[in-house]
């Protein structure tokens, strides 16, 4: 197993909205508790883009609301909104912005195959960082400096703009 230092391990995890009650200190390392977590994915109550909260007797689908779910992809990927992707190849792995996004909705990305990553845009939208901003529309990209960049983005104006909040690592590289 690979070894994280700490501070990157609790980056990774507020970037997919892990609170720090669901580590665990184990002998001096710090863990992920996944005991409360089932794979319902296949059951009746499973509904797409919704979390299932247990009510003591079954699960009721309720709208995700500011959580991230992490996802280990390894190949192109239509990005979809809130979702915390761990890009994991050889060769670089491109995440396309999705076409319809509304205001607050976030998209992170955490390197860790040797490829890197590269978030691709559709017509008419635009990713801004600090004074930078890409080109508008598919020209426009960004992409890690490295392969183990890490980058969470937030839409600040629907369907359109997308602003880098938090980033770590190597420099980000913008074409424009």
């Amino acid at each position: 197993m690979n070894q994280i230092d700490e501070n990157k391990l609790l980056w990774m995890l507020k970037m997919c909205n892990i609170t720090h009650n669901n580590v665990v200190n184990e002998g001096g390392e710090s863990r992920l508790s996944l005991f409360d977590l089932t794979d319902v994915s296949g059951s009746a109550d499973y509904t797409a883009g919704k979390v299932l909260r247990a009510n003591g007797t079954s699960y009721t689908p309720q709208a995700l609301t500011g959580v991230m779910i992490p996802l280990e992809i390894t190949g192109a990927t239509a990005g979809q909104p809130d979702y915390c992707y761990v890009a994991n190849n050889a060769s670089q792995v491109v995440i396309t912005l999705p076409a319809t996004a509304v205001f607050g909705s976030r998209i992170a990305v955490i390197g860790k195959g040797a490829g890197g990553w590269k978030i691709a845009q559709n017509a008419g939208q635009t990713i801004h960082y600090g004074e930078k901003s890409t080109a508008t529309g598919t020209s426009g990209y960004i992409e890690a400096g490295h392969f183990s960049n890490c980058i969470e983005i937030m839409n600040i104006t629907a369907n359109t703009d997308w602003k880098v909040v938090n980033d770590h690592g190597a420099k980000l590289i913008i074409f424009a």
